[in-house]
């Protein structure tokens, strides 16, 4: 039937086929009725008077050497710790000239000053400012344990990159919420009170957004270079309408996994095209870094800063960043990825701060593990527990 209003035979093949591909009863084993009643697709919803707030948790992966974010400085009570700190860091200490000094006399810390690393002056101006809290020695241990014991001690594997990404991301060792993780948990508790939320992953899918099963809506997963056009390729300008034709409601009787392949398809592709109408002409009014991370915060604040159009009042997204498993040339290595951090976190800040929206977002900074006090032969450290 399309030979007559395509080039030849071949394009004709090679629409029928894409059209195939598109079909429930490609991907299920159904006989699917059509009711001739169109699907509705996404759309986007009427936020209520809340007002809006946004979570972003950026997951450095590889294991950060938090050690060496943040550093004991000037401690004039019974222990030198910077002192201590140089003795077991050894060749991967940073000198105490090159840190930069952050004000813990008010507090019940150990130290009057400690110091942050010379490539993060970002974090350091967010504390002194007030805008940034430390959370130290934290990490995935469900009791107290030593090297001795923690095998039979702890229910989750130490030590262990991919178990303790997934940790991380759960925050539910004793698996009293089966199958979700710490973000989708706070979703579910908000969409519960009547909050319209959005979740929403940077570049792949997050263990940190699952929600209850059979409750929660599946996260949104978000390129950082934003959202392109479905089907750029199309054999002909109204293939998707013929897409949505083939995979309309159905009656009763029809197979329910048809079904749920035509639902999941069509908001699919409704959402795609409302994301890009959204993102494709958005820009930021500040430039953000080219690095990896940059480029997943740009996409952050462009989304943040439509959440009005895309009527929700709250967002949770969750960024991850690789590099950071530093084996080898610790100093030299973590030098690149914390002036790429700080970089990518001031653009970020500068961004929120410019639209209005500084104080209506937080965002988390979390790593599977700290790294080992001690350097290895390599000038590196290793797998440790919290930092």
């Amino acid at each position: 039937a399309y030979i007559k209003k395509l080039p030849d035979a071949n394009a004709a093949l090679r629409m029928a086929q894409q059209l195939i591909l598109t079909t429930p009863e490609f991907h299920t084993t159904n006989t699917v009725k059509l009711s001739g009643q169109k699907r509705e697709g996404t759309t986007s919803q009427q936020p209520s008077a809340k007002p809006y707030r946004a979570i972003i948790q950026i997951m450095l992966y590889g294991g950060c050497d938090s050690f060496n974010i943040l550093v004991p400085h000037t401690c004039t009570g019974n222990k030198d710790m910077y002192q201590e700190y140089l003795q077991v860091r050894q060749d991967i200490a940073l000198p105490k000239e090159s840190l930069l000094e952050i004000d813990a006399a008010s507090s019940n810390q150990i130290c009057e000053t400690f110091g942050v690393h010379p490539n993060l002056p970002t974090v350091e101006k967010m504390y002194d400012d007030g805008d940034l809290l430390f959370f130290s020695n934290t990490g995935v241990l469900t009791k107290e344990t030593d090297k001795y014991n923690f095998v039979k001690d702890e229910v989750t594997r130490l030590f262990s990159h991919s178990s303790q990404q997934f940790e991380t991301e759960r925050v539910d060792p004793f698996e009293m919420s089966h199958g979700t993780g710490i973000l989708g948990r706070i979703a579910d508790s908000l969409k519960a009170k009547g909050h319209i939320v959005d979740t929403i992953s940077i570049d792949s899918k997050a263990t940190a957004l699952q929600g209850t099963p059979n409750l929660a809506s599946s996260p949104f997963v978000l390129s950082r270079f934003g959202v392109s056009r479905f089907n750029l390729g199309a054999s002909s300008n109204n293939m998707e309408s013929h897409i949505t034709a083939m995979n309309e409601a159905t009656v009763p009787e029809s197979g329910v996994f048809g079904d749920f392949w035509s639902e999941s398809l069509v908001k699919s592709l409704s959402q795609n095209n409302f994301m890009y109408e959204i993102l494709s002409g958005s820009v930021t009014n500040t430039s953000f870094p080219t690095s990896f991370l940059g480029q997943q915060l740009s996409v952050v604040a462009k989304m943040i800063g439509h959440h009005a159009e895309r009527g929700v009042e709250t967002d949770i997204f969750f960024i991850p960043n690789g590099g950071w498993d530093h084996h080898s040339s610790l100093i030299a290595a973590s030098k690149v990825k914390f002036r790429e951090l700080d970089n990518s976190i001031k653009a970020f800040a500068d961004e929120m701060k410019s639209i209005g929206m500084w104080d209506d977002v937080t965002v988390i900074q979390t790593s599977e593990f700290a790294r080992t006090l001690n350097p290895n032969s390599n000038g590196g450290s290793d797998h440790a527990w919290g930092g």
